[in-house]
């Protein structure tokens, strides 16, 4: 009995302890949700007025304290130290009772034969037995002490595995805090060199304005937003070819071989409608072929199938095929024909590098005007050319007085009459080459 007491006095003192353990946790909890409606009531009582900057250890405990796996996972360190507490109490008393051969009403009318004149008080205290017991059971070889033990092992690994996602956590924010940073960063570079970029464009647009140089080198530093050449007149667009889906600051990779294609043929032809084109171009066209696939081919016939967006990439592919013999697939060039305006192919079949050069030594009254796609554009393309706008007349003044090929010339100082005049008697030649051809011979001197 005194055992039984002693174990009864150990178990109540084990409840009274868990009891306060939970009682302290429950008045924590409560604090803790008093804090944190107070802050939410706060904060939304306050307006903030644009990002808020945070260090990397504010970001370390935000995401240790908002992270729900973290928060699941901490309270497995409570189920754990409460089998701790299960593990080291001892096992309750067992009281057990029984009583046998019981009646279920009174013996003498139940079975009169056998118990006639037998009163229920005479049958209880002759024929029934009654048992009372107590049991307990004694653990031996420090059961309970081994089973407490390996409850606080299960703690510390459960502690471990908290901690070690808290440390995965934490280097991940780590990561991302950095990373974030390094995004700043470059933005705050690609912005810097942006305005820098810009203000190298205004100053030249100011000394294009003032006079300071030529319409040619203003263009070489001028930022273009759109990927198109005017042939002659009308405008070939393939900036959404060559654009990526998703730019980021700093340099962009072309989305395909197809595109680096089609932006070289795009160049080439405007170059050739200009009489401008150079071996450099074609010499890019064939090495770039060689390393691309039939499929990269089919790629670039797409836009040749669904109409005639590619009618000006067979001119360049040709005169490609002139000089680098068996780099221009065949079926490439026989699809690109059925795009290609009749009288251009036929025209640009026979041409070669002098033609659409610098070589090409005189000056033609209508450049390029076999790239026009229709007779009324043919027409206005000469009108142009005929009667001049006021823009086009200011331009030429422009390059007479700040070009270095066209500062000598005589032939972009007169008026439009006398160009015209002077183009029947004789074929002037280009400045631009003989340009040229003067350093030439002056090095040669």
């Amino acid at each position: 009995m005194a055992t039984h007491f002693l174990n009864r006095r150990h178990l109540l003192k084990a409840n009274r302890k868990v009891f306060n353990t939970l009682n302290g946790r429950i008045v924590l909890l409560a604090c803790a949700v008093f804090a944190c409606s107070v802050g939410a009531n706060s904060a939304f009582g306050q307006t903030t007025s644009g990002p808020v900057r945070i260090t990397l250890d504010e970001a370390i405990q935000m995401a240790l304290q908002h992270n729900h796996n973290i928060i699941a996972a901490r309270t497995t360190i409570d189920q754990s130290l409460a089998m701790e507490v299960t593990a080291n109490l001892r096992p309750n008393p067992a009281l057990f009772t029984d009583w046998e051969y019981l009646p279920l009403n009174n013996p003498a009318k139940q079975n009169p034969g056998l118990y006639t004149g037998v009163s229920t008080a005479d049958y209880l205290h002759n024929n029934t037995e009654a048992d009372l017991g107590l049991s307990y059971l004694i653990e031996r070889g420090k059961k309970r002490a081994r089973r407490y033990q390996a409850a606080k092992d299960v703690t510390a690994q459960t502690r471990s595995l908290v901690a070690d996602n808290e440390r995965g956590l934490t280097y991940q924010v780590s990561t991302l805090f950095v990373n974030v940073q390094l995004a700043e960063s470059t933005i705050d570079l690609a912005q810097q060199d942006l305005k820098s970029f810009q203000q190298t464009v205004d100053i030249g647009e100011l000394q294009f304005k003032a006079g300071g140089i030529s319409e040619d080198n203003y263009l070489k530093i001028e930022l273009h937003e759109r990927i198109s050449e005017p042939l002659p007149l009308r405008m070939a667009d393939i900036t959404g070819l060559i654009q990526p889906r998703e730019p980021h600051p700093g340099l962009n990779p072309y989305p395909s071989k197809a595109a680096l294609m089609t932006h070289l043929l795009l160049h080439a032809a405007g170059a050739m409608k200009a009489r401008a084109a150079r071996l450099i171009q074609l010499n890019d066209i064939a090495r770039l072929s060689a390393n691309m696939t039939a499929a990269d081919w089919d790629r670039v016939l797409e836009l040749g199938q669904a109409g005639r967006e590619h009618w000006w990439a067979l001119p360049p592919l040709q005169l490609t095929a002139r000089y680098y013999s068996n780099v221009i697939p065949a079926h490439v060039l026989a699809t690109l024909s059925a795009n290609c305006p009749w009288l251009l192919a036929r025209i640009c079949r026979r041409r070669t590098l002098t033609d659409v050069s610098m070589s090409h030594m005189q000056i033609d009254a209508f450049p390029g005007i076999e790239w026009s796609q229709s007779l009324t554009e043919s027409v206005q393309y000469a009108a142009n050319r005929l009667w001049p706008s006021k823009e086009l007349l200011a331009l030429r003044k422009q390059l007479a007085q700040t070009g270095v090929a066209w500062s000598g010339s005589q032939w972009h100082r007169s008026s439009q009459a006398r160009r015209l005049l002077r183009w029947i008697v004789s074929r002037p030649a280009r400045d631009e080459t003989m340009h040229t051809i003067r350093a030439a011979l002056d090095r040669v001197r």
